[in-house]
Formats: structure tokens, C-alpha cells, sequence
């Protein structure tokens, strides 16, 4: 797990005495996407880490792998069958996040 993420969960997991001691990202909705070539083990630390803050994830993780080269110098995806898992999991986490406000 990278430092910055592993910093951002610090700061977002400490409980707040204004708010009975939750925190901050308590009972919040959130998805993990990744593009590294480890991406399932990062998708998993972060998912372990939002647990112990009750975070409610998303039941479906992406992850791009060997991003370095799935993506052009404008930064898009190269493969159409990329573009269209990820539109799919995106409509699949927006539907996800409206039925769970």
C-alpha cells in the first residue's frame, strides 16, 4: 500500500469527539479502483482498512491491470472491451450508490 493512501486512512479513520467519536468516513459509501499490477492485493488492503472505519464499500472492486500500458498518450483506454467493462462497472456502482443513500 502506497504511503499517501495509507496516510489518507490515518487522518479519515480518527474518531471525532464531535461526532460521538466516529469517523469521519463512518457509514459513507466508497468503491476501490485500481491500476496497478497489484491490484487485487491493494483493492484488498484498502477494503480491510475502510472496514475497521465501517465504511460500506461497493461489492464489486476494479482494477486495470499493467495499466503502464493499457492507456495512450492522451491518457484513454486503449482496448474498446476495457472502455466497456468499466462503463458497466461504473452504471453498476452509480445504480448501487442510489439504492443506498
Amino acid at each position: 500500500m502506497s504511503a499517501v493512501v495509507k496516510n489518507a486512512y490515518d487522518w479519515l479513520s480518527r474518531p471525532e469527539p464531535e461526532n460521538d467519536n466516529k469517523a469521519p468516513v463512518s457509514g459513507k459509501l466508497a468503491a476501490v479502483i485500481s491500476t496497478s499490477y497489484i491490484g487485487q492485493t491493494q483493492i484488498h488492503d484498502c477494503e480491510k482498512m475502510g472496514e475497521y472505519c465501517k465504511v460500506r464499500y461497493f461489492n464489486k472492486s476494479y482494477y486495470i491491470n499493467l495499466a503502464s500500458g493499457a492507456f495512450d498518450e492522451k491518457g484513454q483506454l486503449k482496448s474498446e472491451a476495457e472502455k466497456k467493462k468499466l462503463l458497466a462497472w461504473g452504471a453498476d456502482l452509480v445504480t448501487w450508490a442510489n439504492q443506498n443513500k
